[in-house]
C-alpha cells in the first residue's frame, strides 16, 4: 500500500526487526492488504522509542507485553502474537476474534494453516525434528501448549543459528 494510504489506516501492526513471529506474520499482512484492500500501518518498536510509547499506550495494562501486536482503531480490538489467517481476517474486518490464538501446529510441529516453510538448515526435519506425542486427559491442553512452546523455541534457535551462519 502507498505510504499515504497506510498513514490513514485503522489497522496497526507493531513489530521488532529481529522478531521471528513478526516476520512469519508478514504474508498475512500482505494478504489483508491485497485481498481485503485494507492497508496495515506498521510500527517498529525495538529501535524507535516513539513507536514503543504508542504500543504501550494501546496495550492497556501490558496485556500482551510484546510483539507482534495488532490493533484495530475502529473496534479497539487487538491480537497478541502470531495467529492464523481466519483469526487475523476477522480482526481486520472488525469481527469477533481471539486476542491470543497462536497458529495451530500439526503433529509434526508445522503450522497447519501456513504454507510450507523452507528448510531451516541441512538435515533439518522442520520444527521440533519430527512427530511429538499428543498429551491426553483432562489437562491435555497444558501438555499441548508445552509441546507447542518447545517446538517454537527449537524453531527460534534454529533460525537464529541460520542467521548467525549466514552473517559469519
Amino acid at each position: 500500500m502507498s505510504g499515504k494510504t497506510a498513514n490513514k489506516s485503522y489497522l496497526l501492526e507493531f513489530h521488532g526487526v529481529e522478531c521471528d513471529h513478526c516476520v512469519e506474520m508478514q504474508p498475512l499482512i500482505k494478504r489483508v492488504e491485497e485481498e481485503l484492500k485494507i492497508p496495515v500501518r506498521q510500527f517498529e518498536v525495538w529501535y524507535n522509542e516513539d513507536n514503543l510509547r504508542l504500543l504501550q499506550t494501546l496495550d492497556k495494562f501490558n496485556a500482551c507485553g510484546g510483539v507482534p501486536y495488532y490493533f484495530n482503531k475502529r473496534t479497539r480490538g487487538w491480537i497478541c502474537g502470531a495467529t492464523d489467517w481466519d483469526n487475523f481476517k476477522a480482526w481486520a474486518e472488525g469481527r469477533a476474534h481471539q486476542r491470543m490464538k497462536p497458529p495451530e501446529l500439526s503433529r509434526d510441529g508445522a503450522d497447519a494453516g501456513a504454507p510450507a516453510a523452507a528448510p531451516v538448515g541441512a538435515g533439518s526435519s522442520g520444527i521440533g525434528g519430527g512427530a511429538q506425542p499428543t498429551p491426553s486427559g483432562p489437562f491435555a491442553i497444558f501438555g499441548q501448549a508445552l509441546v507447542w512452546f518447545e517446538n517454537m523455541q527449537k524453531e527460534g534457535m534454529n533460525r537464529m543459528q541460520t542467521r548467525t551462519d549466514r552473517a559469519g
